[in-house]
């Protein structure tokens, strides 16, 4: 085994410590039957004529729906319908790379015969990971991957999840990993294992802390600029409301701080301000400075940024990081 495959295998078994470290330590989720069924998905999905990538390959690897809208709609915004994909966590066909009709399923039949005696060993271990099975799909989707070839870039959700990480530390391949939520829990962000790690803004790519992080926005203010609210005004003095975007997680002092002098401008103009709220904010319009707390003020958390605009009558939209 040489050194890189043991690198590789060493970040995988890392990564899927911390999983099961998160409460997910079933035996089967220790044995790893769904990554076998990912493997799975990935050959059955792969049936079809074949057809070589025409633009940037999307991994689709977690069932997490902030995480598939992130890669899905970067996916629209950059390459359209040139977007190809690697589909693991559901039965995707439309899209996903094509590689033929005899080698996937010959590739699908073996997969299941040969890593039926690596489960069978590991029924009754309480070991952590089975080592046997992950070593096995680690060269499957290595061999995966060279088959499609290097001359597209691998767009993934997370570099810290198995096949993701797999692809991430290809040396071959150029890959980069989305932001796809707060610069949090370190175990699942750092160290970037992808070529690229795609922060979206300066601060966040500081607080990844890589020279790997390059400042690359979101598709979730880049599909806002394309809407076109029917009363939308660029002048505070003509707005009937206006829209505050937090897009990320601060103190209260922080905030409050921060839309004071919108506050000023409000009671300047009289329009009413709603404010867009990070899902993990802490503010709260009780932290306000007590003259402002008699303003006409809406704090939302869950409505959707495409419902607000296009709703509001009259809407001028700002956005704070």
């Amino acid at each position: 085994m040489d050194d890189k495959f043991k690198m590789i295998l060493s970040a995988c078994t890392e990564d899927r410590s911390n999983v099961i470290a998160k409460g997910q330590s079933a035996w089967s989720r220790r044995c790893g039957i769904d990554l076998l069924l990912k493997m799975l998905l990935v050959y059955i999905n792969s049936i079809g004529l074949r057809h070589a990538p025409e633009s940037t390959i999307y991994v689709d690897e977690i069932k997490n729906n902030n995480m598939v809208s992130n890669l899905r709609d970067t996916a629209e915004i950059c390459d359209a319908e040139k977007a190809t994909f690697i589909c693991l966590n559901s039965y995707s066909p439309n899209r996903h790379i094509k590689m033929g009709v005899f080698w996937p399923i010959f590739k699908a039949v073996t997969l299941v015969v040969l890593s039926l005696p690596r489960v069978l060993s590991f029924i009754g271990s309480e070991c952590t990971v089975n080592d046997s099975l992950a070593r096995f799909l680690i060269k499957r989707m290595d061999n995966y991957v060279a088959r499609i070839g290097y001359q597209h870039p691998f767009i993934l959700m997370t570099d810290h999840h198995f096949y993701s990480t797999v692809i991430a530390m290809n040396d071959h391949a150029t890959s980069a990993v989305l932001q796809h939520g707060l610069i949090g829990d370190a175990r699942f962000f750092s160290p970037v294992r992808a070529t690229y790690f795609y922060a979206w803004s300066k601060k966040s790519a500081v607080l990844v802390n890589s020279e790997k992080a390059v400042d690359a926005g979101t598709y979730k203010f880049s599909k806002l600029m394309r809407l076109e609210p029917k009363h939308y005004v660029e002048s505070f003095a003509d707005a009937k409301r206006v829209l505050l975007i937090l897009s990320s997680s601060k103190t209260s002092e922080q905030i409050s701080h921060r839309i004071e002098p919108l506050l000023n401008l409000q009671n300047r103009f009289g329009f009413k301000l709603l404010i867009k709220m990070h899902p993990g904010s802490l503010f709260s319009l009780m932290n306000c400075a007590t003259p402002f707390r008699r303003v006409m003020l809406n704090y939302i958390r869950k409505r959707k940024l495409k419902q607000l605009i296009l709703i509001s009558p009259l809407l001028s939209s700002l956005l704070l990081r």
